[in-house]
């Protein structure tokens, strides 16, 4: 048993499915002591095998299941409209998209009865038809409560749960573009009806065809607008006005304490409660069924946003936690500070723990997004040497375009932090996790590319470790095993020669889509290895331009006015803050969009990029306003190839670039002990082009490990015209992280 802190003892088994816990000892406690607790965590490598892992404990408590909901997997709505349904039919939800399909049905006929029958939400364009003739042609029944869009799925959904249950007098009531409530809503013992804007006419028979009492409406008034909340006063009056029905809104400040309060609301003797991450969906999404078990709500949380779910969990005395998904998702960190309570009658002030962290990254998401930030902004404020030309990207400070894809460039640094020891690697892990150590990177990057692995026509990430072909040089084993294992790299003994940087930059060539081309200009006598990642992406727009939405207009850049080619479009998703708007714009799939972000006419770009910060890039990201959105966006190709060595040094990565300081032991070594390894450079490149058929673009990044001699819509839509410099990226919806961040000033 491994001990993490004084109040609690963790017991450590690893598979698909992670449990941690310690047993609450039988022993009176003194007043100020703390109250031992027990944690459970189910997670996997990604969303799909949480899914695993929850049904596996459902499995382990009550055998094989009688029933099964299967749910999409990259979409959030039909899998949370189905926590009633997995509730009544006591049934885990499994996740599912085109390439889990086998998997899934392996685990239905391990785990099913026979005859049992499973449900499948959503159309046959989320859940397909051949999975559910599969089924059918395995001899189990198959129920398809889906339609065309996410509000009639959930409609059929209620229907089904409402059909022979005439005295269901309750319904919640959540916004159904926005996870979070909806999510905390879905452990409670009542229905879900998910809303757009205003209730639709289907919605409003529904309502006025049942006899319902009482509504719960979850969110504030940005979620769930007034004008739902009215259609509701109107059409259910006849209802909840008799028998002491009610209309109650459940909103508090933010989605934190939405949650508590629904908690509070429905949940007043709960000894378990579930923690799941109120920044993404994907972990959580089959998380109502162990709630249900246990008859526990689904706590929001996150780093800076503990209080509430800490308050709930001292004033009801929780004893017990199950935290949904890895520690990158939620941190140890962060069940401890929610869990955390004393004997009572205390007589010391036990101030809420959150006030005593230290700042920084605490989540995956936060840690990619504070890196991207601090980089990108390093960048454009001191414009790194180009690979191609020895000299700064551009002459003019202000006129420079820069890409870079901070993603890649934390893969290549992470593996070499896994060779590091001592102050080097203590600045590697202050400047890489911005407050996550080695071990939290590793699993978040880890887990990264088990949810990518299902968009590989999309996005793809490759690894490569390659070694010189030197007797003298001992290559630790452990460090190859964590490379290898968890960041899938290649290993690849060479002698660096020519022939060996025409063989490296064939590999980054052949990885990166053909897009980054000559990486390595030349090797250093004294490289030692190389540590390569490359990051590839291409994919259509979900609506592509058609050619009447091409036309030539002025881009007013830096350097003076040009003629460039707009598309024009209507989106959805408009992003705003208190300097900037912007939009996103989905490619096929939905999971990855084009992000922009025009600074206001009087904010400088350049005072606009100081100003940012991780949080306020993942808030921006993470809430789009569905709103229409009129967007005029440039084409444009654009590449930077540069040497990251003195950016990464002004963010505090020293010792690993100084040959004599540098402590790459965890690495390797030399036979003879007088030369030391250290980091010789940091080469970056990318590439991107934007079109009316959609987007291509690759990143890689080479850490060149060196030795020395020395010794060691009612609203009219809004509108926003990329004609001025701006900001753009290519993002990762589901995880609300850029894979590319650029800045355009000159086209």
């Amino acid at each position: 048993m491994k001990s993490r802190s004084l109040s609690r003892v963790i017991a450590c088994t690893v598979a698909l499915i992670m449990v941690m816990g310690s047993l609450i000892p039988g022993f009176a406690l003194e007043k100020g002591e703390r109250v031992e607790t027990e944690d459970i965590r189910l997670s996997g490598d990604n969303r799909y095998e949480t899914a695993f892992a929850i049904a596996d404990e459902l499995y382990k408590a009550g055998g094989a299941f009688d029933n099964v909901v299967v749910a999409y997997g990259q979409n959030y709505p039909d899998a949370l409209s189905g926590g009633y349904l997995a509730r009544q039919k006591n049934a885990p939800i499994l996740l599912i998209n085109a390439h889990q399909e086998d998997a899934v049905f392996k685990y239905i006929q391990d785990h099913m009865k026979k005859d049992g029958t499973v449900y499948l939400l959503g159309g046959e364009g989320v859940v397909s038809f051949s999975f559910g003739t599969r089924l059918k042609e395995a001899g189990y029944t198959v129920s398809r409560l889906g339609g065309k869009t996410r509000i009639i799925t959930n409609l059929i959904i209620l229907q089904h749960v409402f059909k022979g249950n005439e005295d269901m007098d309750c319904l919640l009531i959540a916004r159904s573009d926005n996870f979070p409530d909806a999510l905390s809503g879905s452990a409670v013992d009542i229905p879900i009806m998910l809303v757009g804007e205003e209730l639709e006419e289907s919605q409003i028979e529904f309502i006025t065809g049942h006899a319902i009492n009482n509504y719960y409406i979850l969110g504030g008034t940005g979620a769930v607008s007034e004008k739902v909340e009215d259609t509701l006063k109107i059409y259910a009056i006849p209802n909840y006005k008799r028998d002491g029905g009610s209309l109650e809104r459940l909103a508090g400040a933010n989605r934190w304490e939405t949650s508590a309060m629904i908690a509070d609301k429905f949940f007043d003797d709960a000894d378990t409660v579930v923690l799941a991450t109120g920044r993404n969906f994907p972990d959580a999404l089959a998380g109502a069924p162990i709630a249900n078990k246990n008859n526990a709500p689904i706590l929001l949380v996150a780093p800076g946003n503990t209080s509430y779910a800490h308050e709930y969990v001292v004033d009801n005395e929780v004893r017990k936690s199950i935290s949904v998904g890895g520690e990158a998702i939620v941190s140890n960190e962060t069940v401890d500070v929610v869990m955390e309570q004393y004997a009572a009658n205390d007589e010391e002030d036990q101030d809420d723990e959150e006030d005593t962290e230290e700042g920084g990254a605490e989540t995956g998401t936060e840690m990619v997004n504070d890196f991207t930030v601090n980089m990108f902004q390093a960048a454009v404020s001191n414009p790194p040497v180009s690979l191609d030309k020895g000299m700064s990207l551009q002459s003019n400070s202000s006129d420079k375009n820069i890409l870079i894809s901070p993603l890649s460039v934390l893969y290549a640094m992470s593996m070499t932090a896994n060779g590091a020891e001592g102050k080097t690697l203590e600045e590697m892990e202050k400047v890489l996790g911005c407050g996550l150590d080695q071990e939290e990177i590793n699993s978040y990057l880890q887990y990264y590319l088990g949810e990518i692995a299902d968009s590989e026509d999309i996005i793809s990430i490759a690894n490569s470790l390659w070694i010189a072909d030197d007797e003298e040089l001992k290559v630790e084993e452990q460090f190859i095993q964590e490379n290898t294992e968890g960041y899938k790299a290649g290993v690849f003994k060479t002698v660096f020669d020519e022939a060996a940087r025409l063989r490296v930059n064939a590999w980054i060539e052949e990885h990166t889509g053909e897009t980054i081309k000559d990486m390595l200009q030349e090797l250093s006598e004294d490289t030692v290895m190389l540590l390569v990642n490359a990051l590839a992406f291409e994919a259509k727009w979900r609506i592509p331009y058609n050619k009447n939405q091409v036309a030539t207009g002025t881009f007013y850049g830096s350097a003076g006015n040009k003629d460039v080619t707009f598309m024009t479009s209507s989106e959805k998703q408009y992003l705003k803050d208190d300097d900037a708007q912007g939009f996103l714009k989905n490619y096929e799939g939905g999971r990855y969009a084009f992000a922009a972000l025009l600074p206001n006419e009087d904010v400088d770009i350049d005072s606009y990029i100081e100003g940012l910060t991780g949080d306020r890039l993942t808030e921006i990201l993470s809430e789009p306003v569905q709103h229409s959105v009129i967007t005029k966006t440039p084409k444009f190709e654009t590449e930077s190839s540069m040497n990251l060595n003195e950016v990464l040094i002004s963010l505090g990565i020293k010792e690993a670039f100084d040959g004599e300081k540098a402590d790459f032991s965890r690495l390797g070594t030399y036979a003879d002990g007088n030369r030391n390894l250290f980091i010789g450079k940091v080469l970056h490149k990318t590439y991107m082009d934007v079109n009316e058929s959609g987007t291509k673009a690759g990143a890689a990044t080479v850490v060149e490990m060196e030795k020395n001699t020395a010794i060691i819509e009612e609203e009219p839509p809004y509108e926003v015209t990329l004609n001025r410099p701006f900001i753009y990226m290519i993002i990762d919806k589901e995880e609300n992280i850029p894979l590319f961040i650029g800045v355009m000033r000159n086209i």
